[in-house]
């Protein structure tokens, strides 16, 4: 288990170390993807403890009464399901596409774990 604040640092890392850095050139998309992959994750504790109630959430069975998450029963889960090929994310208005596939989802746990 660990803490809202060390899984928003652990993202935070994995963002500037594996998204952002390798971003081709500079300028703008650079600029742009930083700054909304930072406000997302500086909101992400506000967003998870407005919902910890909500009934989806509390079916994860991931999050305890103090705060803090079961990431590893939450990683192998998404790895479970996700594809042999992995998933395409795109976010289109600050077009970022990439690719994430299951040993991202170890890579991601570890920036989370070493916070």
């Amino acid at each position: 288990m660990v803490s809202i604040d060390k899984i928003k640092r652990g993202l935070a890392n994995y963002a500037d170390a594996e998204i952002i850095s390798k971003i081709p050139g500079g300028g703008l998309k650079k600029l742009l993807i930083g700054t909304g992959l930072s406000l997302y994750i500086s909101n992400l504790e506000r967003v998870i403890l407005e919902n910890k109630d909500n009934i989806f959430i509390t079916g994860l069975g991931v999050m305890h009464p103090d705060g803090n998450i079961e990431i590893e029963k939450l990683a192998e889960a998404i790895k479970s399901r996700m594809p042999d090929e992995g998933v395409q994310v795109n976010i289109e208005l600050l077009g970022l596409e990439m690719k994430l596939n299951r040993s991202d989802v170890d890579v991601i746990l570890s920036y989370i774990f070493n916070a």
